[in-house]
Formats: structure tokens, C-alpha cells, sequence
């Protein structure tokens, strides 16, 4: 999938004006800002990530006004947890964008910021980690698939360590194996 370009340097300035922000505005803000960023996305062509953090911004502000509405105390620790990922989901989206722009790009601005390159590579791994993670999932997910292991089927809810088996002991063992190859490319630069 092409992507539009858009000057790398203006979205890293963005994302750090965007994590800035995340710390000083309302919930309200917090909305907009997310509706901004699916917006970024939908401009750079990204449509599928666009479209998943659209429904994640409808379901999550709609989740939290009718968390915000109730009295009940373990109910309201839900609606902190959520308001959380709530304020951070600005920041989730312009980052989403960032891992789009290519590393050689990323590292160019990077050394116009006159930031030193043992960092660069950190930041680089750091915003990358998230958007191969979400690879190595989706993989996870066609290969139980392809096995004919889907969720819907009753034995999860009879023998719930069967998820264990079939889903969070492949994503361990692939994220265990992703730190290491990032630990070696930011180690090699690349």
C-alpha cells in the first residue's frame, strides 16, 4: 500500500507537540486531538489503521461517558483505567503515522535535531516496536486461523487455558524474539 508523504520533519514535530498536549488538555480535547490524528491518517492514505482508530475513539469515548455516568466505585476504577488509554490514544494515532515515514527519512531529521545516534536508533526501534508487534499478532492470528482454532469456537469458554496455549504463548515467544532482533539492528544501527 502507497502512502502520501508527508514531510517527515513536520510529523515529528507533530508528534512531539501531540505528546506534549496529551498532559494538558481535557477529555473533551483529548477527543479532538484523536479525531485530528485519524484525520493525519486518512490523509497520508493509511485508511485501514485510520478507520480501526476511528472505531477505537467512537467506542472508548462512548464507553467513557457512560462510565462517568454511573456511581458505582469498581465501575468509576474501570473509567480511570480507561480514561487513561483515553488521553494516550492521541498519542497512539500521530505515532502510528510517525512508524509510516522510512527509517533513512526518520534518521535524516532526527540528525538535523543534531540528536546524537545511539539515541536516534532508540527512538527509531521505540516507534517501530509498536506497528511490528501489531505484524507479528496479526500473523499469530492467521496461522490459529489456519489451523481452524478461532474464538467463537465453545472450547475457549470450557477450557479457557486453551487461549494460553494457542495465542499468548506464540505472542511471548515472537515478542521475545522481535526485542532481540530490535536489540541487534539499534545495536549494528540499522
Amino acid at each position: 500500500m502507497t502512502f502520501k508523504k508527508i514531510d517527515p520533519f513536520f510529523q515529528i514535530l507533530t508528534f512531539v507537540l501531540i505528546i506534549s498536549l496529551t498532559f494538558f488538555v481535557s477529555l473533551t480535547e483529548s477527543f479532538v486531538l484523536a479525531l485530528f490524528g485519524v484525520a493525519y491518517l486518512f490523509i497520508q492514505g493509511a485508511f485501514k489503521p485510520g478507520l480501526k482508530y476511528l472505531c477505537v475513539t467512537l467506542l472508548t469515548s462512548l464507553l467513557l461517558i457512560l462510565i462517568l455516568r454511573t456511581t458505582n466505585t469498581y465501575i468509576g476504577l474501570l473509567g480511570w483505567l480507561i480514561t487513561i488509554l483515553f488521553k494516550l490514544l492521541p498519542t497512539m494515532i500521530f505515532g502510528v503515522s510517525l512508524g509510516l515515514i522510512p527509517i533513512n527519512e526518520l534518521r535524516s531529521v532526527m540528525a538535523s535535531f543534531k540528536i546524537p545516534n545511539q539515541l536516534q536508533m532508540a527512538l527509531i526501534v521505540g516507534l517501530r516496536y509498536f506497528a511490528i508487534l501489531s505484524d507479528e499478532l496479526h500473523e499469530i492470528r492467521q496461522a490459529r486461523l489456519t489451523h481452524g482454532l478461532s474464538f467463537r469456537n465453545p472450547i475457549y469458554f470450557r477450557r479457557p487455558l486453551l487461549i494460553m496455549d494457542y495465542y499468548l504463548v506464540p505472542t511471548l515467544m515472537r515478542t521475545t524474539k522481535l526485542i532481540d532482533d530490535l536489540s541487534v539492528a539499534a545495536y549494528t544501527e540499522g
